[in-house]
């Protein structure tokens, strides 16, 4: 015979035939025979094989939580070498064959899982793998002690007796009305998703690691602070901070001849959609520390979340003494309003007045309206004496003040306000970021405002006069933006046959921007008699033409009226010329008396 392995060559071998020291690995062993009489084996019988001395690696792949409330357990697991056989054995019982996914019951306490895989050489995985987990089925004792305490109109707070259980609690359950609320790690809990003037009933579990909860405690609640309220008042009431906040869960409205009185420092919260109207007495009389809020009942609250409040032609009309002085009627005084203007209704406004002519003072009037609904801070329809004075209106969206109406001998006083941030969307020859006017008859005066930081896609940034007997007198003027004309103050109506008599006059209009007049824009287009005298016109811009002041008169409408432009400082201002003014056939006289004594810088 003949031998040879892994093609080493053959040499003279005698059977049996061994080889040692092979690595792991493939080998091929071929052997051929010669007979006495030389002839040798054509076909050598040969023989492969694989030597694997590396022993496979075993992986659990899935089992019970640990701890568990369960006494079944599974397991699942791999060979790293296909092929491979399984021993499993459980708490160190032996060794025996299973297969994946191998089951086991056992019984509450700790328990250990081992594995092991054998390849198909017989090599045994020398580090089997394991699993140790305990199993808890005892639930956590009943938390007792729970009691609640009332803190506000939407907040409850809970706190109670801890439970035991012998291996740890892990946190409660709280329950209100049966229901899963939420969770904590402490005994204590703050719900603070509660409604005004509701009835809340708690209780509370306790858990462990494994999941095992306990019976719930006995229960406490309470009622949330606060007063739900809709529907007709038709007799006189007072609503008091002691039962503040009030929820309008539908609208209220106030019959005629009945008067409601709300306190300093009372909130009243409105739902989506809900108003308030009188059609009788308001006195809603804030301090200046103790407000009365009219807000959105909703925990993330933004504007147009409610309607309005609606002051209608038959709610008592605020009276005065010689003085001026308050003395009695509808009142809106230290207030904040804020967060309406979410119904689409002509006229939209969070503060509408329909001829009413309530006080509005000393309030805060902000973040009203909606791109969809649009809604002034104040519109007012009036027909006799209006006072709004020492407010701050701001971030509505649909102007600060609109003014419409009007009546022989009525005066409307729009004094010592903020206007600030507020926009209008209007068509082009519309406006009014700031203040709109458009009176029938009557008088308005505009009175030592700050107007700033208004802007209109139409005219008249900041004031926008469209018809009436109107004075502008002492106020800041600033930053206004009007896309079309009048960045400042916008006076006239280019498409209706209106008139504007009036004076603006002292006023400081400065840093306004429009396409043209990014001070003041007057469209003297029908009967425009107006006085603009003594004013600062500063660093205002124009992107197209007249960047202090641009007067637009059309002789061929109007009835010959020429206004008075006197004694302004009109300095600074960007763009084509501090001044513009476009004529038809005026004499030149009338030109000279308009343009007396200007102050003009580049």
């Amino acid at each position: 015979f003949q031998c040879q392995i892994d093609t080493g060559g053959y040499s003279a071998c005698t059977s049996p035939k061994a080889y040692t020291g092979l690595t792991a690995g493939s080998h091929t062993f071929d052997v051929r025979a010669t007979d006495s009489a030389g002839n040798t084996d054509s076909t050598p019988a040969t023989y492969t094989w694989t030597i694997d001395t590396t022993a496979p690696d075993t992986t659990i792949t899935a089992q019970p939580s640990n701890p568990s409330n369960s006494t079944s357990a599974s397991f699942s697991f791999t060979s790293t070498e296909t092929g491979s056989i399984f021993q499993c054995q459980i708490d160190s019982g032996g060794y025996s064959s299973c297969t994946s996914p191998a089951s086991y019951t056992v019984a509450e306490g700790s328990h250990t899982f081992d594995v092991k895989t054998t390849d198909a050489a017989g090599n045994t995985d020398p580090t089997p793998a394991t699993y140790t987990w305990t199993i808890d089925v005892t639930a956590p004792t009943i938390p007792t002690g729970l009691s609640a305490t009332v803190i506000s109109d939407t907040r409850i707070d809970l706190s109670w007796t801890a439970a035991t259980d012998a291996n740890g609690v892990s946190g409660y359950k709280i329950y209100r009305g049966g229901t899963y609320l939420a969770t904590s790690t402490t005994t204590a809990y703050s719900d603070t998703t509660g409604s005004g003037g509701t009835a809340y009933t708690y209780t509370v579990s306790a858990y462990d690691a494994a999941g095992n909860e306990s019976a719930q405690s006995s229960s406490a609640g309470g009622t949330t602070k606060g007063t739900n309220t809709s529907g007709a008042i038709s007799g006189n009431t007072t609503w008091t901070l002691a039962n503040s906040p009030y929820i309008l869960s539908g609208s209220v409205l106030v019959n005629a001849g009945v008067t409601l009185t709300i306190e300093p420092g009372v909130t009243v919260k409105f739902d989506s959609g809900k108003s308030l109207q009188i059609d009788g007495t308001l006195i809603a009389r804030g301090t200046s520390s103790d407000k009365i809020t009219f807000t959105s009942n909703k925990s993330a609250p933004a504007a147009g979340d409610w309607g309005y409040i609606l002051f209608s032609d038959t709610s008592t009309d605020a009276t005065y003494d010689g003085s001026g002085n308050y003395t009695g009627g509808s009142v809106l005084e230290f207030a904040v309003v804020e967060y309406a203007g979410g119904v689409a209704v002509n006229n939209n406004g969070a503060v509408r007045l329909n001829n009413a002519h309530p006080l509005i003072n000393y309030c805060t009037i902000r973040n009203n309206g909606t791109l969809n609904t649009g809604a002034s801070g104040i519109n007012a329809y009036v027909n006799s004496n209006l006072k709004i004075s020492n407010n701050t209106i701001q971030s509505n969206s649909n102007g600060g003040i609109n003014l419409s109406g009007g009546a022989v001998g009525a005066t409307i006083t729009i004094a010592n306000n903020t206007i600030t941030n507020n926009t209008a969307s209007y068509s082009w020859y519309s406006g009014g970021g700031g203040v709109w006017v458009s009176l029938q008859s009557g008088t308005v005066i505009i009175f030592n405002n700050t107007i700033n930081d208004n802007a209109t896609t139409g005219k008249g940034g900041g004031v926008h006069v469209q018809r009436g007997t109107v004075t502008i007198s002492k106020n800041i003027v600033k930053g206004n933006t009007a896309a079309y004309s009048g960045g400042g103050i916008y006076v006239g109506d280019f498409y209706n046959q209106t008139y504007v008599v009036g004076m603006v006059d002292n006023n400081i209009i400065s840093s306004n921007t429009a396409y043209s007049g990014g001070g003041i824009y007057v469209d003297h287009f029908y009967d425009v008699a107006i006085s603009i005298s003594n004013n600062i016109i500063s660093n205002n811009t124009a992107s197209d033409s007249a960047g202090g002041l641009y007067y637009n008169y059309y002789s061929v409408y109007s009835s010959g009226i020429v206004s008075t432009i006197s004694n302004n400082h009109i300095i600074y201002n960007t763009v084509f010329g501090w001044l513009i003014l476009l004529f038809n056939t005026i004499p030149l006289p009338e030109i000279r008396q308009l343009l007396l004594r200007q102050t003009m810088h580049s």
